[in-house]
């Protein structure tokens, strides 16, 4: 699989020598991620939190700004078809550790096509994460979610799954 995105980052040689530490993630870690992503073409979604002194809370995340072609949405709950998303869950409860986790770019319900999924990366050996797998999924997930139209998924949530009519 080709390793380079479509700006034409090498992410495969980037993303190895990135790790994210647990418990909670250090302010390096969080700057490395952070410059990572924003490289991208992902911005910080502050999720209602807000931001520390330089900008970067672990309580935030990342949108990526291209989802829908960067089409600009109002934001109606359990209606408008989410971005794609990446953010630690710091308070994942009994005998769970924290982890990254990437939500696709999709509706909150409707057809497999158009249904948001979830991806989480734990940490492993020392208590680390190393991003070459989110690497390998954001290469497949960003493309897909600059080529959705959100009136399909509104569409699709609203009159029924796709081809279920």
């Amino acid at each position: 699989m080709d390793s380079t995105d479509t700006e034409g980052t090498d992410t495969q040689h980037v993303s190895d020598s990135i790790v994210v530490r647990y418990p909670t993630p250090t302010q390096e870690d969080l700057h490395r991620l952070n410059e990572y992503l924003t490289a991208r073409g992902w911005v910080i979604e502050d999720f209602g939190h807000p931001g520390s002194k330089d900008g970067i809370d672990p309580e935030s995340g990342w949108r990526y700004s291209a989802s829908y072609a960067g089409v600009a949405m109002n934001q109606i709950d359990d209606v408008t078809p989410g971005p794609l998303l990446c953010f630690f869950r710091l308070e994942c409860g009994a005998g769970r550790d924290p982890e990254l986790a990437v939500i696709s770019a999709g509706n909150y319900g409707g057809c497999a096509a158009h249904i948001q999924a979830e991806w989480q990366f734990s940490p492993g050996e020392g208590n680390e994460v190393r991003l070459a797998d989110l690497s390998t999924l954001l290469d497949k997930l960003e493309p897909t979610a600059r080529s959705l139209n959100p009136r399909e998924l509104v569409e699709c949530r609203f009159f029924g799954p796709c081809g279920q009519s």
